[in-house]
C-alpha cells in the first residue's frame, strides 16, 4: 500500500478506517513488517495507540487540542475572561 500511496497513511477513527476502508489493526496485522512506524498523529480519544504502535512518537492533533482547550478554559473554576482565553489560544497557535 505504501508503494502506491507513499510514506503517509491517513486514518479516520470516526469511522475506524482509512480512506481506503482499512482498519489500522488489520493493516498492521496483515503487514507485520511495519514495525518502523516513526510517528502518529491522534485525537484525544484514541487511547489504544500504544498497543498498536508502542515505539512510535505520538503527537496530539492541533485541531483537536485547541477545541478541547477552548472547552476546558470555559469552566467556571478557572475564572478566565474571554480576553485571557483568547490570549492562551493565540499562544497555542503561533
Amino acid at each position: 500500500m505504501f508503494e502506491r500511496w507513499g510514506e503517509t497513511l491517513a486514518m479516520d477513527f470516526t469511522h475506524g478506517a482509512n480512506n481506503l476502508g482499512y482498519h489500522l489493526g488489520s493493516l498492521l496485522e496483515k503487514n507485520p513488517g511495519w514495525c518502523n512506524i516513526v510517528s502518529v498523529v491522534i485525537d484525544k480519544d484514541f487511547v489504544e495507540w500504544w498497543v498498536l504502535m508502542a515505539d512510535a512518537k505520538v503527537v496530539l492533533c492541533q485541531f483537536h487540542a485547541i477545541i478541547y482547550w477552548k472547552k476546558v478554559m470555559k469552566r467556571s473554576k478557572f475564572r478566565l475572561t474571554i480576553s485571557q482565553q483568547e490570549d492562551l489560544i493565540a499562544l497555542m497557535t503561533r
